[in-house]
């Protein structure tokens, strides 16, 4: 979303700019971006067409204090916007659901997993080491899959036994590839994404998709059709006078009942209902358990 702030030479002035030839800003809506804080930038085209991490952390330690009977948990992030973000919207839940922060840590991508990340695979055991002295029956994890899968390895190599749970940024098999399907067994993952393989309405869809591209959708691949369709209803319902200008209005006010959700938003771009989904790893296999709005009534 950030625009280029810079140029070797400024435009030609006998060649106006987009802007100059009244060139609207354009519709920006996200399917899978849930760092709270997007929406409050200013950027009076863009909408979030996914649940927050606000819609997700709190729910997240709700379902494992709640149901899960974990009591005392220890929270790493991976130092990213999204795992801050994410990791922050749990802890702030901890003590309202009834449960107690065991510790809390910060452990960067390491360039195993991203190229050009600051993190080194040797922090694991540490990591590991602090879990297991804290006393902590549950680890929450907020970061992305390959490095969720090396903590767990070192977790349970550690002989730690207790619950592992992280949300959308390791919803991935490759997370269970990683940390070897033994140590990721029973990890609980959350993620705004819905299981469109379950759903009815999302039969054709994962058909075509899997016709289209030779595998199976991805995480966010159903969401981002709905955002997509609901922008192609706007532009259905201008007839023949589509224009961005236009697009923008209707969009405000969209109301699209897609595979996944209903998109109509709030004055402030974010969805009027929103949710994340539970799911487990049971027997090497990411398997749905539901809606955490349900289970954790």
């Amino acid at each position: 979303m950030a625009a280029r702030t810079g140029s070797s030479s400024p435009p030609s002035a006998s060649r106006p700019t987009r802007r100059q030839r009244g060139a609207a800003t354009p519709v920006a809506a996200t399917p899978s971006a849930t760092l709270p804080s997007l929406t409050q930038q200013g950027f009076s085209t863009f909408y979030r067409a996914v649940a927050t991490d606000n819609a997700q952390g709190p729910p997240d330690a709700d379902y494992l204090i709640k149901k899960a009977g974990a009591k005392k948990i220890y929270v790493i992030d991976d130092t990213t916007d999204y795992g801050k973000g994410l990791a922050k919207a749990f802890k702030d839940e901890v003590s309202k659901a009834g449960g107690s922060l065991a510790g809390s840590d910060s452990a960067p991508q390491t360039s195993t997993c991203i190229q050009g990340a600051t993190g080194s695979t040797s922090q694991y055991p540490s990591e590991a080491s602090k879990v297991k002295s804290s006393g902590a029956d549950a680890v929450f994890y907020a970061g992305y899959y390959c490095d969720f899968g090396l903590l767990a390895k070192a977790l349970r190599g550690a002989g730690y036994t207790g619950q592992l749970m992280s949300g959308d940024g390791s919803y991935d098999p490759a997370y269970i590839k990683g940390a070897g399907a033994k140590n990721a067994e029973g990890t609980f993952l959350s993620c705004q994404c819905s299981d469109i393989a379950s759903n009815p309405k999302g039969t054709q869809f994962v058909s075509d998709y899997k016709a289209a591209y030779g595998v199976d959708p991805g995480a966010y691949s159903a969401e981002a059709y709905d955002v997509a369709n609901a922008i192609i209803s706007v532009m259905k319902g201008l007839g023949s006078s589509v224009s961005r200008d236009k697009i923008v209005q209707g969009f405000a006010s969209v109301d699209y009942q897609g595979l996944t959700k209903q998109i109509k938003f709030g004055s402030n771009h974010e969805l009027q209902v929103q949710t994340a989904f539970l799911y487990k790893v049971v027997s090497g296999n990411l398997k749905y358990v539901g809606d955490l709005t349900q289970l954790t009534k």
